[in-house]
């Protein structure tokens, strides 16, 4: 059910315009001819890749499901760590320092 409200969302149509106009920019560009990624694209294809083991290394429980799988908070709280990595990464100090306030 939600699924398919999303699927008649202005948020998908848009997601999915943007995804074709992305694929449409770099349509016959060979990955070599790419120049090499910033910092922050590097950073943040890390955290993903950090997330993406995460969920193979936290498998969901077998358990009853009446207020979800207890091993999304094992998940939960590896995400935490990965994003304070990652933003601690990219971000400056100064702006670090506020956030913590």
């Amino acid at each position: 059910k939600d699924l398919q409200a999303f699927h008649t969302s202005t948020t998908y149509s848009e997601l999915v315009k943007f995804v074709q106009d992305c694929a449409e920019a770099i349509a016959g560009c060979k990955i070599s001819d790419c120049s090499p990624p910033n910092s922050i694209i590097s950073s943040f294809s890390d955290f993903m890749n950090s997330l993406s083991i995460a969920v193979e290394e936290i498998p969901p429980l077998k358990q009853p499901m009446r207020f979800g799988n207890k091993a999304f908070r094992q998940w939960h709280e590896r995400l935490a760590i990965e994003t304070s990595k990652f933003l601690s990464d990219i971000l400056p100090s100064s702006i670090l320092a506020n956030a913590s306030k």
